[in-house]
Formats: structure tokens, sequence, C-alpha cells
């Protein structure tokens, strides 16, 4: 009896020794620091005033979308250290004990099996490959999103320049027109009621448009916290100057073959492409099942067996053919929707270069010497009004046309900003619309200019 149960207590203790060893890998060495999983922390508040590099450094450092692209990069760096592995399954151990009670004595039963499942035919090497491939496409949707939050809040921060200068331009058009109002009132001939209303009614016009500036400014700053993952509460000062140098765009084909290449988002479909064939090769090789070695060993009614053998498992074919089928089509679908990310990129540059040289051409001729042909076409009009061969709907038409001007050379400022982040967007940040250094911008062409007549 004893001498029976020798091997089985081996085995047990075996057993036992491994799972120990196993555990006290998990542990901690005595004395070690215990680490603890990091808490989200509030972020602290970037500096203030904040510049545009600045801006981009934090928001690349703090964004979510950033930091849940490296998360999926180290989860598929898991995944593919799982999928590395010698063996596809782990190791089976099967012990059965069984006694029995007879007239004489007691007779003890024992019978141990160990098998261990082995790859056939590469379908190890093809997993893994599938899950490396995956890994690259991660690793691409990151860069593809470090991209991607850069333009965004280059964007953001560009146009919550935008809005400060354009809450800055329409006090200025609101000084005038009061200054207007005023000479008018000062005048040798009292104003009639009809001119007195056509007056009220244009600096009225002027302080509503005051209102839905700062409404713009508020909502481009909040966008801007938003891109720098700051609650909306956070006081932020920006710093810059809208000085921009026109980009140098090349061929639409060179900039189109550029831009496809650079293109992160374009990469990693193409690396789940490369991920879906070697599932499709990984499904096509389980035709021929792993098999699984085993031993096995027994003690029955006193006769002592060793076994070793083979065994596979048994599928039905409709199975496998369903299978196969499968990630034949998810191939497909792949490879279709790496062709048509393909189109859209294409149609993203061709609409991006369109809407740069538009926007560029509007802020060309909408500059602020423009605006300062109204203004004096203001005071032309103060002039004749006094000569009294202006009436009262003259006043209101200069007075609307200085702030069309003003409203539409906003207007230009914003559509430049978002064509020119649409086009960083569009080829990958190959073309930034960037800002002059301080020391050449005051010797640059402007996207806002001041000139001396117009600074109050």
């Amino acid at each position: 009896m004893r001498f029976i149960l020798l091997p089985f207590l081996g085995l047990l203790g075996t057993g036992l020794l491994v799972a120990a060893q196993a555990h006290a890998q998990d542990l901690p060495a005595p004395g070690a620091r215990v680490p603890r999983v990091a808490e989200n922390p509030k972020p602290t508040e970037p500096p203030s005033p904040l510049g545009l590099e600045a801006a981009i450094h934090w928001a690349v450092e703090h964004h979510p979308a950033i930091r849940r692209a490296r998360s999926q990069v180290d989860e598929r760096k898991g995944k593919a250290l799982q999928a590395d592995r010698w063996f596809p399954e782990d190791a089976e151990l099967a012990v059965k004990g069984d006694i029995r009670s007879t007239v004489d004595n007691g007779e003890s039963d024992i019978s141990v099996r160990l098998g261990q499942p082995l790859w056939i035919a590469g379908q190890g090497q093809f997993l893994a490959s599938a899950a490396r491939a995956r890994v690259r496409g991660a690793e691409r949707h990151q860069a593809y999103t470090h991209a991607l939050v850069t333009a965004r809040t280059r964007q953001a921060f560009l146009q919550a320049l935008v809005a400060q200068e354009a809450v800055r331009m329409v006090q200025r058009t609101v000084r005038r027109t009061r200054d207007f109002r005023s000479a008018l009132l000062r005048g040798p001939e009292e104003l009639s009621p009809m001119a007195r209303n056509a007056v009220d009614v244009a600096a009225h016009r002027v302080q509503a448009a005051l209102v839905r500036m700062k409404r713009r400014q508020e909502h481009a700053r909040l966008a801007l916290l938003e891109q720098l993952a700051l609650p909306p509460d956070v006081n932020l000062e920006i710093r810059g100057r809208l000085a921009a140098p026109p980009l140098q765009l090349p061929e639409r084909e060179t900039l189109m073959k550029a831009a496809l290449r650079r293109r992160q988002d374009l990469a990693e479909v193409a690396q789940e492409v490369v991920a879906e064939r070697e599932d499709l090769k990984l499904a096509r090789r389980r035709r021929i099942p792993n098999p699984t070695i085993y031993w096995a060993y027994s003690v029955e009614s006193g006769d002592r067996q060793s076994r070793l053998g083979v065994s596979f498992p048994f599928s039905l074919r409709r199975f496998q053919r369903g299978s196969r089928q499968a990630a034949a089509e998810q191939v497909t679908q792949a490879e279709v929707s790496q062709e048509a990310l393909r189109l859209t990129i294409r149609r993203q540059v061709h609409e991006a270069i369109t809407d740069y040289r538009a926007a560029r051409q509007l802020v060309d001729i909408l500059r602020e010497r423009t605006y300062r042909k109204a203004a004096e076409s203001l005071d032309q009009a103060l002039r004749r009004f006094r000569a009294g061969s202006m009436g009262p709907g003259d006043i209101t038409a200069t007075l609307d046309n200085l702030m069309t001007v003003r409203q539409e050379h906003i207007e230009a400022l914003q559509e430049l900003v978002a064509a020119g982040t649409a086009l960083e967007q569009a080829t990958g940040g190959l073309l930034v619309m960037g800002q002059y250094p301080s020391s050449q911008a005051e010797n640059r062409s402007t996207l806002v200019s001041h000139g001396k007549g117009d600074e109050e």
C-alpha cells in the first residue's frame, strides 16, 4: 500500500512546489516597495502666458486620446507576448486515485496522465506574426493620434488668437463709431430725429457685434482648454502673434504621394491587412489539428502500466470551412478599408489645398488696409454730412460698411486657420502653418497689421 502511494504523493508534492514557486514570483521581495496603482491626478495648469509650442507640448502629454493610444500599444504588446509561445496550450496534469474495499483487505488504484499540446504546420508562427502586426498597427495609430492632436491643438490655439484679436478689432470699431456719433452731435447744426436714430441704430449694431465676438472668444477658449485636457474654470492666458509665412505648396501630385506615405492611419490599416492575412493562413493550416503528446502511468490491482501516446482533436470539416471563409472575408474587408482610406486622403488633400489658397487670397484682400480705407470713408462721410450732401441713409450705409469689412476680415482669418490646420491633418503633419520668430515678425507681412492711423 505504501509503495503504491509513493508515485501519487511525489507528483502531488511536485505540483504543490511548482505552484508555490509560481506564486512566490508574483510576490514582492522582503522590504521591497509595493507599487501602487497610479491614480489619475488632476493635471497642473500650464505656464501662463501660454505660447503655441508650449500648448502643443502640454496637449501631447495630457490629451486623453494620446494616453489611450499609448495604453492600446501596451495592450497589443501584452497580447503579442501571449501569442508568441512555444505551445498552443498549457500542459495538463490529471491524477486519479481509487480505494476498493474487499473481504481480506483494501486495494488502491492510481492513474497519472500528463499531456502537452504541440504546434503543427507553423500555426504558432502565424499567430505570433499576426499579433506583431497588430502591435505595429497600434504604434501607427499612436503616431496618427499624436499628429491629429497636434493639428487640432494648433487650430484651437490660433482660433483663440483670432477670437482675441477679433474682440480688439471690434472694440476699435466701437470707439470709432462712438467718436463719429460724438462728432455729429457736436456739429454746428442740430441733427434731425431721423439722422440721430440712424446713428444710434448703427452704434447699437456695433455693440451687438462686440457681444457676439466676446461669445466667440469664450467658445474658442473652451475649445482650447478641451484640447489641453483642462477644466473650463482654468484662467488661461495665451500669447502669440497672428503672423504666419505663406505655405510653399508643391505640385498636387507630388504632395499627394508624400501625404500617402506620411499618413500614419493609412499605415495602421496596412498593418491590419497584414494581420488579417496571417489569420487567414492560420485558419487554413488548422485543417491539421494540433496534436497532444501525453504520458500516462497507472497502478491497477498491483499491476503497473506506463503509456506514451498522441491524440488529435476531432472537428467537423464544415466548421473549419466556415472559419476559413470568415477569415478570407475579413482580409477583403481590411483591403477595402485601406483603399477607401487612400481615396479619402486624396480628397482631403485636394480640398485642403483649394481651401488654403482661397483663404490666403481672402486674407491678402481683406487686410487691415481695407479697413483703414473704410474708416477714411467714414471721415469723409462726416465732412459731407456737415456740408449737407449726405442724408441719414448714407450715414447708416457708411457705418454698416465699416462693420461689414471688419467682420469679413475676421471671418477670413478664421477660414485661414481652419484651412491651414486642415492641410496639416490631411498631409499627416507634412505642411504646418507656423509663425515667424518674434525678431522677424515685425519685418514680414502679417495676417493682422497694426496701422498707425488705426491705433487708438
